[in-house]
């Protein structure tokens, strides 16, 4: 398995120690590159300011309880301390600057770990803000830099990459460190290569760990030359860190199937429930109000009480369910409960996932999953309602609006946005790839986003546009008014609840059986626009002509009264229409 526990570490309860603001974020943001299936396929585990109790319990069962053939990777983001006799420690929450080896996390206990546990394929990433403290009056013993790989890289098979070798402190007789920390760049570096796919040098498609280590040390050095990463690879052979993943560069709208006609969504069935219609990521299951459905036969396999909409993990295994005493944790495919996450305040939000071992519950609570267990993270003080990858650009939804950021840049803020695979974001009008180049503007409001199409929620229908061209492929009538819209993973259904209940469409009748369907009628009010000008308005001159033989009226009377009505008709429709 690959498996890797990220450490950060931000706030400090000795006043010796300043806070940082970059190891969260970066803990953050290197676990959802991390655990993307097309990039670095980890599961991970993340622990924000924990005791140096707890990290040490977390890095001796990480390392102990690893198989041979485990690939491990090990991060750890905040303050290295180097004590008087030139030993490296890492600084937790708790860490007392005055009993530094009683109180730290030595780099010699982590070594002792790897070199004692049975994975043979280990990365070690250290980006710390490297300061020192020391009791008043005491003199350290070594000036200058600790050379971090010699403390770590004695394991085999380990290979470590660290920001800097370099460890400077600010020493006063208070025992205070001093010095404002820098953001960082050595793991938007990591970030950036990994999931854009440019660490990968050779092109092969695989990105290892000495391919990443060159990639980040020409990134540091050309933003910042007085930076220098350091890195040092004793495994044998080539260590895999992940896969190019490259869809979010290339362009995406090279489409494997034709694109949508006016035909394309004529079936249409109703379900007489309300809500917040949800599809699993393969497409399979389809989730409205307390009800599950199998769109394969559209039996109802399960019902939950829910106080709002439940959502599926993003490897389509865990179904969260909000219930009224908590976040229910449902196995997909048996629907049975596997674990229960208590609130810690009014639930008033929504559940979503982020990655498939954290989710930020109703309540503003976020919970990660570290070795098997749910735990609640209270530590954090700055949690988005949810967050979103999208290709280089991440979103952070607020309560004042999304944030769209690209790396450590504000880039502005969307309205309600929505997001598809393939890095695609619509929202404020526009819809914009993973580069941040605008595909087309629209008016309405953003519904539903997939790789090739845009719903946009009207009232009465849902308008669909090609993401590509702009182009108009369909209009879909939804009488009862506005309401939330879903377009399944795999292109087969869209889904579009009020509060008359909930519309499904589908291209074949397949997909709806034995559900009671009907071809979208003609004479609806979104369908009519499309056909009504140019099929009605003959019609209607048709009916003309045919007055004037039954009155008998004289040839010039009756083509004139032909061609008028069918010109007016046309005209009024057409008006309608647009």
């Amino acid at each position: 398995m690959r498996k890797a526990l990220l450490i950060a570490t931000d706030t400090y309860d000795d006043p010796a120690y300043d806070a940082l603001r970059a190891p969260r974020h970066d803990a953050v943001a290197l676990a959802d590159v991390l655990t993307a299936p097309t990039i670095g396929a980890f599961t991970a585990s993340v622990l924000v300011n924990r005791s140096a109790h707890d990290l040490r319990l977390a890095l001796d069962e990480f390392f102990g309880e690893a198989d041979r053939e485990d690939v491990l990777l090990l991060y750890l983001s905040g303050h290295g301390i180097k004590d008087m006799r030139g030993r490296l420690h890492f600084v937790a929450s708790d860490t007392r600057a005055d009993r530094l080896a009683a109180s730290g996390v030595s780099a010699e206990f982590v070594r002792d770990l790897i070199d004692s546990g049975r994975a043979r394929k280990v990365l070690v990433w250290l980006d710390c803000c490297y300061g020192g403290a020391f009791p008043p009056g005491a003199v350290p013993k070594a000036a200058g830099g600790v050379d971090v790989l010699a403390q770590l890289d004695d394991g085999r098979g380990c290979a470590v990459m660290t920001a800097s070798t370099h460890v400077q402190w600010a020493y006063e007789p208070s025992g205070s460190v001093t010095g404002t920390p820098t953001r960082s760049i050595f793991t938007e570096a990591i970030v950036t290569g990994l999931r854009t796919g440019a660490a990968d040098l050779d092109q092969d498609g695989l990105i290892t760990s000495r391919e990443l280590y060159e990639y980040v040390y020409e990134q540091v050095r050309s933003v910042n030359p007085a930076q220098t990463p350091t890195g040092n690879d004793q495994v044998s052979g080539r260590l895999l860190v992940a896969y190019a993943g490259r869809a979010p560069v290339a362009p995406v709208f090279v489409r494997p199937a034709p694109s949508l006609s006016f035909e394309s969504w004529t079936w249409t069935a109703k379900l007489d429930v309300t809500g917040v219609p949800v599809f699993s990521p393969d497409g399979r299951w389809f989730v409205c109000g307390r009800w599950v459905w199998d769109t394969g036969d559209w039996r109802r396999v399960a019902a939950f009480e829910v106080i709002s909409s439940p959502a599926f993990s993003p490897d389509g295994r865990v179904l969260g369910v909000p219930t009224s005493h908590g976040v229910e944790l449902v196995d997909v495919g048996s629907w049975r409960a596997a674990e229960i996450l208590p609130y810690s305040a009014k639930p008033s939000g929504d559940l979503s996932f982020s990655t498939p071992d954290k989710l930020l519950a109703p309540d503003a609570t976020l919970w990660w999953r570290e070795s098997g267990r749910w735990q609640e993270s209270n530590a954090l003080q700055y949690v988005p309602e949810s967050t979103t990858f999208a290709g280089e650009l991440t979103l952070h939804r607020l309560a004042s609006g999304t944030e769209v950021w690209s790396g450590d840049d504000l880039l502005g803020q969307l309205v309600e946005p929505v997001v598809a695979g393939g890095g695609l974001v619509a929202g404020s009008g526009q819809v914009f790839d993973s580069r941040r180049q605008p595909l087309i503007s629209f008016t309405g409001r953003a519904a539903a986003l997939s790789w090739d199409t845009l719903a946009i929620s009207e009232p009465d229908r849902v308008r669909l546009l090609d993401v590509a061209s702009g182009r108009e492929l369909h209009l879909l009538a939804r009488p009862g008014g506005h309401g939330p819209v879903a377009i399944s993973p795999d292109g087969r259904l869209i889904a579009a609840s009020n509060a008359s209940g909930t519309r499904l469409w589908a291209r074949s009748t397949a997909d709806l059986h034995p559900l009671p369907f009907s071809p979208t009628s003609p004479a609806s009010a979104a369908e009519s626009r499309s056909i009504a000008p140019w099929v009605v308005g003959p019609l209607a001159a048709g009916v003309g002509a045919l007055l004037g033989v039954t009155f008998s009226l004289p040839l010039v009377v009756t083509i004139a009264v032909a061609v008028a009505l069918g010109l007016v008709t046309f005209f009024l429709l057409l008006a309608v229409r647009t």
